[in-house]
């Protein structure tokens, strides 16, 4: 079986050495393991694949990172510094040979390199789809963990975490990601009860299928 990873990182951070494991596991049981991440910490590692000709135009960058820092960053209260992050613009992997040639696509920790919009890309070439959540990001409007709110199982309105919020950007993305994201192709994975349940809970994933797998 061919199963190709998508993952930010390839082993910084806990999410990135899950992944490393995970893939080297794998390629020992004799399937074929690839890996396409947008920064790469193992250069030595032959199987990794980098994609940085699928980067999204300069225009798109600059337009995510003055959203992300006038909109969030600046304007966050004090409930919480947990990490918020904007989805937007993403890199389309949808044509990448190596997903192209994959049995089954495994989502990983995929902030800053994924967005709904190039996820449903993934979700349209009709493979099995795997996604394995680390924290709270992929069902919420942006937020990694949540910090005691529940505002996730329904519509991410209002956000506790921003001090004004005119356009009702957590809401926003939440759509995006229920528009786009709903899919009988993806089974969600959890390292722990706690956060599948959590999952169960969402507006986004509570009826996929989710299963706890242990790091």
């Amino acid at each position: 079986m061919r199963i190709t990873h998508i993952s930010t990182v390839d082993y910084r951070g806990g999410a990135g050495r899950a992944m490393h494991r995970l893939h080297h596991g794998l390629q020992q049981r004799g399937h074929q393991s690839e890996c396409v991440v947008r920064f790469q910490d193992l250069p030595d590692e032959p199987a990794w694949v980098v994609t940085p000709q699928v980067d999204p135009t300069v225009f798109e960058v600059i337009g995510a990172a003055a959203i992300q820092a006038q909109a969030i960053d600046q304007n966050r209260t004090d409930l919480s510094n947990i990490f918020f992050s904007f989805p937007y613009p993403g890199v389309d992997l949808s044509q990448v040979t190596a997903i192209q040639a994959a049995d089954i696509v495994h989502l990983h920790w995929i902030v800053s390199f994924q967005s709904p919009v190039t996820l449903k890309k993934l979700l349209d070439l009709g493979k099995p789809v795997v996604w394995t959540l680390h924290d709270m990001w992929a069902f919420t409007g942006g937020c990694h963990s949540a910090a005691g709110c529940t505002r996730y199982q329904q519509d991410c309105a209002p956000c506790p975490l921003l001090r004004q919020d005119p356009h009702h950007l957590p809401a926003a993305v939440l759509r995006d990601k229920l528009e786009l994201l709903r899919s009988p192709n993806l089974t969600i994975v959890t390292p722990s009860h706690q956060m599948a349940e959590k999952a169960r809970q969402s507006q986004l994933f509570r009826d996929m299928p989710i299963h706890v797998i242990p790091n």
